[in-house]
């Protein structure tokens, strides 16, 4: 498969193509609200041929569910070039397909169930179709190293998701203030620089680490019918956004105190570690830790009904996917 824009490069795999097999014509797998959304932001973007548009392949690769390694990304505070937010709008439409399919098809077994009370044990155990849950309610996890960089994360996943869920976002003011610039501080910073008469810091620096630069944070979001809710509790959350420092500090916790726990971890479905160069220049061994705690077994029960568990997280396989 060729890599766009990269005339040297082609898409490498270690299995049989896939491409015979996927999607090529409209909505390429994505739920179709989804779809139009995202053709709609595209086009309002100046963008032509969506078919044959990077973030159109690169989703085609990500709706795969194969691991992906992408080192050709450019990034945003790369100098003299313009923000490639391709593969950021890629894999953001498929962490959303990926949640909003999931709640469809919890949804619709439950309407199946609740019509059949009486028999609806019997027809979960006899019927595979029912197994449609984890251990826990997070799906998808998205590892980033700044605050600035989450904070254009969670702007851009609300533009892409379609108007109908998101007629309220709840506690956006609070994470603009949280993630956002400190004006103030930044202009302290300046008023110092210029008193002592400093170079001032490379283009590429300044686009990073010129805004917030906090890489200790976690933040939970819910997916409701009609609306986004940040600050969301990590169990009833259907995607995290986190530093792997916030995880760790979680993560150490749960280890000194056993009334904690980071059983929301148990059920990962997806995984995205973005702006991967930023991490490595921080503490890469973090991420290792952090997926050597992704979907183990649950220390304890968070209230989800075990009658309808997939199996392979039953018998511990999904750390393995």
């Amino acid at each position: 498969m060729p890599a766009l824009e990269s005339s040297n490069c082609v898409w490498m795999g270690t299995g049989d193509s896939f491409l015979k097999d996927s999607v090529a014509t409209a909505p390429y797998g994505v739920k179709l609200k989804l779809y139009k959304h995202w053709l709609e932001v595209y086009n309002k973007s100046g963008g032509i041929d969506f078919q044959s548009s990077k973030q159109r392949m690169f989703f085609s690769l990500c709706n795969s569910y194969r691991d992906i390694l992408h080192h050709h990304k450019k990034p945003f505070y790369q100098k003299g070039s313009d923000e490639d937010s391709s593969i950021m709008d890629a894999y953001i439409m498929h962490s959303l397909n990926h949640v909003f399919k999931t709640k469809d098809i919890i949804s619709k077994n439950d309407a199946k169930l609740s019509k059949n009370q009486e028999t609806a044990r019997e027809v979960v155990i006899t019927s595979d179709s029912f197994l449609d849950q984890g251990f826990t309610r997070p799906k998808v996890l998205i590892l980033l190293p700044l605050a600035s960089i989450a904070l254009r994360f969670v702007r851009r996943l609300i533009q892409l998701t379609p108007s109908a869920h998101k007629v309220n976002v709840d506690y956006m003011d609070r994470f603009n203030k949280d993630f956002g610039a400190d004006e103030e501080d930044e202009g302290d910073i300046e008023a110092k620089e210029s008193k002592l008469k400093k170079p001032s810091k490379p283009s590429d620096y300044q686009a990073l680490f010129g805004a917030n630069n906090n890489d200790h944070f976690m933040v939970g979001i819910k997916f409701t019918r009609k609306s986004i809710r940040l600050y969301s509790d990590f169990y009833s959350s259907d995607m995290i956004v986190a530093s792997p420092l916030g995880l760790i500090t979680k993560i150490g916790e749960a280890e000194a105190n056993k009334e904690k726990d980071v059983d929301y971890l148990s059920s990962i479905e997806i995984l995205v570690v973005d702006h991967a160069d930023v991490i490595s220049m921080q503490n890469w061994s973090h991420v290792n830790t952090v997926v050597e705690h992704l979907n183990l077994l649950p220390s304890k029960q968070h209230g989800g009904d075990i009658m309808r568990i997939r199996q392979w997280y039953l018998v511990a396989h999904a750390q393995f996917y």
